[in-house]
């Protein structure tokens, strides 16, 4: 997944104190016993002492390596790689404080709802961390390492979809004519989707985006991207402001792929308050007279036409530009001031990658 789960040895471990004092957090008398037991018996299998009644910061490293990773880790057994571990814990089998709470987070990560306490005390000791085999790729080294026209799958994912249709496009030029009997038919389908999705606005996005990071504005759009992609027909699709988050420049696009929704036999109902999307509709029913509870009762229907000549109506009015949105006036003259912003980026903002983007803008 790109990311592990790390002991956070500051809130589990007191090195100030000795293991007999209670170092180790969770571990009361009765576990201290049991376990010091084992660790003096683990030390004197391999020649040397455990003192439990120094403060943990005062250990040597391997004496580290026995109380965090246990007598089986490679970082315990690369100061006795000669010596064989105890085959017992009563003769110093010792598991590590660290490999322990790591193997009851996974055996209880997918437990049923009444362990979710526990394993919420758990994770008080666990950090989460980009895993340092990968990078974060999720990839094996053999992925990481093919590349295709001198790009690794990494740096391709990593490509706004836009740029991404552009490099796919010039691949013929630089494929033999074997290597595209194999890639013709994968260059089609990814061209294809890629396209959809450009469409309905979304080529900013990533392939590398996760979902959970798509703001629900983005994640409406790419379903909508893949209902193209499906050509059914005789549906009723409904969408809850698809504008949202998208760029005025964008809209027309989002308007177009509707129409072939539409097209293709279906019925689309858009709830909407962006008034390019509401002129484009075949035809409009506007809700009121106001917003929330002064509203409720359908205040006129037809088409943007008829419903720019019916009077009550404030869409209406709009449309026919009647009403409009006024512009602030009176700005202030520039004094020289400004603010710097450092590091601001669509790869480190907790928003979307747009709201990020028009978010420095503004700013």
């Amino acid at each position: 997944m790109g990311s592990v789960q790390q002991v956070n040895f500051k809130r589990l471990v007191d090195e100030e104190k000795s293991v007999k004092d209670g170092a180790i957090s969770g571990w009361n008398p009765l576990y201290i016993n049991y376990h010091s037991a084992t660790l003096q018996a683990a030390a004197a299998h391999y020649g040397f002492v455990f003192d439990l009644s120094h403060p943990v910061k005062d250990y040597t490293q391997a004496q580290r390596d026995l109380l965090f990773y246990g007598v089986d880790s490679p970082l315990f057994k690369r100061h006795f790689p000669n010596s064989k571990p105890p085959a017992t814990v009563r003769q110093g089998r010792f598991e590590g404080i660290a490999t322990i709470l790591l193997r009851r987070y996974a055996e209880h990560i997918h437990e049923h709802i009444h362990e979710v306490d526990y394993r919420d005390k758990l994770e008080e000791f666990l950090v989460t961390q980009t895993c340092p085999d990968c990078a974060g790729t999720r990839l094996r080294p053999e992925s990481r390492d093919i590349t295709v026209n001198g790009q690794t799958i990494i740096a391709v994912s990593r490509l706004p979809l836009s740029d991404l249709g552009v490099w796919l496009e010039g691949l013929p030029d630089v494929l033999s004519a074997d290597e595209m009997i194999i890639a013709e038919p994968i260059l089609n389908e990814l061209s294809e989707r890629i396209l959809r999705l450009v469409e309905v606005g979304a080529g900013y996005l990533t392939p590398e985006r996760s979902s959970p990071s798509l703001s629900a504005g983005e994640a409406q759009r790419l379903r909508l991207a893949s209902l193209l992609g499906s050509g059914l027909s005789g549906v009723l699709y409904i969408f809850d402001e698809p504008t949202i988050g998208l760029h005025h420049r964008d809209t027309r696009r989002l308007i177009n792929v509707l129409r072939r929704l539409r097209d293709l036999g279906n019925t689309v109902l858009v709830i909407e308050h962006d008034l390019e999307m509401i002129t484009a509709a075949d035809y409009v029913v506007d809700f009121g007279p106001g917003a929330g509870k002064h509203g409720g009762q359908v205040v006129a229907a037809g088409t943007p036409a008829e419903i720019a000549g019916q009077p009550g109506s404030l869409t209406g009015d709009y449309l026919a530009r009647r009403a409009s949105i006024l512009s602030r006036s009176g700005r202030r003259a520039p004094d020289g001031k400004a603010i710097i912003i450092h590091g601001a980026d669509n790869t480190t903002c907790r928003t979307s990658p747009y709201a990020c983007r028009w978010a420095c803008w503004w700013l």
